[in-house]
C-alpha cells in the first residue's frame, strides 16, 4: 500500500476517482477545487526541472568505475543486483531481463571480461517470472561465453536488504564490485557495508544525460519527470527504512 501512494501516477488516478466521485455525488464545487489541484500537481511534477538536479546530485555520488581502480590478478565477486525480468524460452536470455536488470547486466559483464579471476554473480528471486532473476542472470552470462563455474546465484532475496544478508550467508565479508542503478547505489552501498562488504561501486543506468553542446535543462513539458520523482521517492522511503532499522 505504502509503495502505491509513493507511486505519482498512483496518486494521480486516485485524484482522478475523487474528482469522478464527486461528480456522481454533484458536490461540484469540491470536484471543482480537487480537479484544479490535481492539473496543477500535475504540471508540477512535469516542468519543474529542480527534480532533474535532485536526481542527478542522487546518481552522481559514486562516479563510475575505472579500470585503474581494479587489479587484474585478483578475485572480485561481481554482483548483479536485480530489479526485475521475466522468462519466455522463445526469445533469448539476454532478452528476459527487464531494461533496467539488464544495464546492470551490461555493466557487470563489462568487468568480468577485464577481470579474468572474477565471479559473476545474479542475485534475487522473481515475482513475475517461473525461474529467478538470478537465474536469469547466469543464462544471460552464458551467451557471453562467460564459463559456468565462474557465476553464482543468490535466488532467495526480493529487497536489497535480502540481498547483502543472504549473499553474506554464502561468501562473507568479500571484496565485491557492487552493480547497480546510480540511484540507487547510496543506499545499496549502505546495506552491503553493514553486512560486512568491502563494496567498490559500480553505478549504472543513469536517468539523467546531459550532452554539453546540446539543449539544457528547462521548464519544458518533460513525462519523463514523473519517473524522476518516483525514484526519489523511492529512494527516499527507502533511506528512512535504512535508518529506522539501523539507527544510523
Amino acid at each position: 500500500m505504502i509503495y502505491v501512494l509513493l507511486q505519482t501516477e498512483w496518486q494521480l488516478f486516485i485524484l482522478s476517482v475523487i474528482v469522478l466521485g464527486l461528480i456522481l455525488f454533484k458536490k461540484w464545487n469540491w470536484a471543482q477545487w480537487i480537479g484544479i489541484f490535481s492539473m496543477s500537481y500535475l504540471i508540477l511534477l512535469c516542468k519543474t526541472p529542480i527534480v532533474d538536479s535532485w536526481l542527478e546530485k542522487l546518481e552522481n555520488k559514486y562516479p563510475p568505475l575505472e579500470a585503474t581502480q581494479l587489479e587484474p590478478s585478483l578475485k572480485y565477486y561481481i554482483v548483479v543486483l536485480g530489479s526485475g525480468g521475466v522468462y519466455d524460452p522463445d526469445i533469448p536470455a539476454n532478452s528476459w531481463l527487464d531494461p533496467v536488470l539488464a544495464s546492470r547486466f551490461l555493466e557487470g559483464l563489462k568487468w568480468k571480461s577485464q577481470l579474468p579471476n572474477s565471479t559473476l554473480i545474479g542475485m534475487a528471486n522473481s515475482l513475475e517470472s517461473s525461474i529467478t532473476q538470478a537465474e536469469m542472470v547466469t543464462k544471460a552470462s552464458l551467451l557471453y561465453k562467460v564459463p559456468p563455474s565462474d557465476t553464482l546465484q543468490i535466488p532467495q532475496p526480493t529487497r536489497t536488504k535480502e540481498e547483502a544478508s543472504f549473499l553474506y550467508k554464502r561468501i562473507g565479508g568479500q571484496k565485491i564490485i557492487l552493480t547497480t542503478s546510480s540511484f540507487h547505489m547510496p543506499r545499496a552501498k549502505k546495506w552491503f557495508e553493514k553486512e560486512g562488504f568491502n563494496v567498490i561501486p559500480a553505478p549504472t543506468d543513469y536517468r539523467i544525460k546531459k550532452d554539453p553542446k546540446g539543449a539544457q535543462r528547462s521548464w519544458a513539458w518533460n513525462w519523463d519527470r514523473i519517473d524522476y520523482w518516483n525514484i526519489l521517492l523511492h529512494e527516499w522511503a527507502g533511506e528512512l527504512h535504512f535508518w529506522l532499522l539501523s539507527g544510523s
